[in-house]
């Protein structure tokens, strides 16, 4: 966290830079800044980075479908070692 302001002050109220991490807990993608803010503000190649992380991230997340097939898989192996029909 700073008070640089890389890009110039853009508004009065514009509080300078901040730092921000991108994760993935509890099948949520979780923004977490440094300070709190109402706004955000960047260029044109963070924006794009954020948005790639952004997506990312997203895809870490395992569909709730994805995990119901692996649990039928597991089932149906379950019955074919105890020879249930």
């Amino acid at each position: 966290m700073s008070d640089k302001y890389p890009r110039g002050k853009i508004t009065a109220d514009d509080e300078g830079e901040a730092d921000l991490a991108i994760t993935v807990r509890d099948r949520t993608v979780i923004i977490a800044f440094s300070k709190p803010m109402n706004w955000i503000g960047m260029d044109k190649q963070t924006a794009l980075a954020i948005g790639r992380t952004l997506i990312e991230r997203a895809n870490e997340i395992k569909d709730h479908s994805e995990g119901e097939e692996a649990l039928n898989i597991v089932q149906a192996l379950a019955r074919g070692i105890r020879g249930d029909k």
